[in-house]
């Protein structure tokens, strides 16, 4: 019986790691797709932030935050996105606080597909 437990649970962990991996990589995949997309027409603007949390900085000097932001595109209507995580070094940290702008680039004729213009 005991077997039969530990097999299961092998197999269902294996399933579950397998299943991380294959969504990581789909999800990558339309990341770049909307990213591309949103290239072929872009327009720029600076965001407000309107939440953001830090993570544990590393011993090279970087950090990733988590950030909230909003913006009013060029046909007048405000669109917000949540739980944007991207790499800062940590040096920059005290740059991004609520209420700072952020640089964002979104598509001309929608909006709603919009990213965070840092590199």
């Amino acid at each position: 019986m005991f077997d039969i437990i530990a097999k299961a649970i092998v197999y269902l962990s294996m399933g579950i790691f397998i299943t991380a991996i294959f969504y990581s990589i789909i999800r990558g995949f339309f990341d770049k797709k909307a990213a591309k997309e949103i290239l072929k027409d872009p327009c720029y603007v600076d965001a407000t932030i309107t939440e953001i949390m830090p993570g544990t900085p590393t011993s090279y000097g970087l950090v990733n935050i988590t950030v909230d932001y909003s913006f009013t595109a060029i046909n007048g209507e405000t669109y917000t996105k949540k739980n944007v995580l991207t790499g800062i070094k940590t040096m920059d940290l005290p740059k991004f606080n609520v209420g700072f702008t952020i640089p964002v680039v979104y598509l001309r004729n929608d909006p709603s597909k919009n990213m965070l213009n840092m590199r």
